[in-house]
């Protein structure tokens, strides 16, 4: 098996079960969570070597090891340690790499539910009857490193349902619910519906939260797809594009292609859900406006 003392993964939950099966498999290995804004930028590169197992995030060549699912990060070389496949999630694809050599019946029972999440497989009611696991993905925040760390540690040794009943993390999900509803307030007045595109401009929203697509789709159940702009770090806008999952009838759009359009040094993801970033000052009522009218491309195309 390799040897690995570094493990670098996503702060989402993909990310953070990739990061929790690989601890499972190198116990002794040091936990760096991250994204894939800060990997272009250039952060935490420079440490990157034979020791590294990177999952969830874009490959960085002289890595030990690498797993990813995203079609913006494939590998141009066909010849590196580890795997990337099309897969609802880069945890399926860690699990089902490592599965023979170390004892994972821990992420057997739950792995599915981590692709159905991170695959947009989430139907309503899903969203209005959170589980244990989607009440933890819903309130990540990339940016709270301590309680990310915890989930790492919490997800290597016991069940989801346990990991939500920690008292640390109980308190954070309920402050973070408290958040979220006052977040859903603040976008019912700072959205514009561009036929079945949903934008919504957190841009100058004070609060530092997690704005994931699903709480804010349940009240537009007919759109295709949905745009969040929210202030990003070294001065910029960073705006996600996430297809509507819950609508069984949403237009299939290929929104990783349109975000590459508008910047394609940014841009990354999946064509379902992606994002880029943008200087602070754009003028996003025009962006939005550009994505309606890419949009409206695809459909003449």
């Amino acid at each position: 098996m390799y040897e690995i003392n570094k493990i670098l993964s996503d702060s989402d939950l993909d990310g953070i079960v990739c990061a929790a099966i690989l601890l499972n498999v190198y116990q002794q290995a040091e936990v760096y969570l991250t994204e894939s804004a800060q990997i272009r930028a250039g952060e935490l590169v420079t440490g990157i070597d034979s020791k590294t197992v990177i999952s969830d995030l874009m490959y960085i060549e002289g890595c030990g090891l690498y797993f990813d699912h995203h079609d913006s990060n494939k590998p141009e070389t066909e010849s590196f340690p580890g795997r990337w496949q099309f897969a609802d999630s880069a945890s399926r694809i860690v699990y089902e790499y490592f599965k023979h050599v170390s004892d994972l019946s821990l992420f057997a029972d739950y792995i599915q539910e981590v692709d159905k999440i991170d695959g947009g497989k989430i139907s309503l009611a899903d969203i209005e009857q959170r589980s244990p696991l989607l009440d933890i993905a819903l309130s990540i925040d990339r940016n709270n490193h301590a309680i990310n760390q915890l989930l790492v540690q919490l997800f290597s040794k016991y069940s989801p349902q346990t990991v939500w009943n920690n008292q640390a993390i109980k308190t954070y999900l309920q402050e973070t619910r408290s958040k979220q509803e006052q977040a859903q307030s603040y976008a019912s007045k700072h959205e514009t519906l561009l036929g079945d595109l949903l934008f919504i401009d957190f841009s100058s929203y004070a609060e530092d939260l997690k704005l994931h697509s699903y709480l804010f789709v349940s009240k537009h159940k007919d759109i295709s797809a949905i745009a969040i702009a929210k202030p990003a770090k070294d001065n910029r806008v960073k705006i996600g594009l996430y297809r509507n999952t819950i609508n069984p009838e949403a237009k299939e759009y290929d929104l990783l292609n349109m975000a590459k359009s508008i910047s394609p040094s940014s841009a990354g993801g999946h064509k379902g859900a992606c994002g880029f970033a943008l200087p602070a000052n754009s003028d996003l009522a025009k962006i939005a406006q550009e994505m309606r009218n890419y949009l409206d491309q695809q459909i003449i195309d």
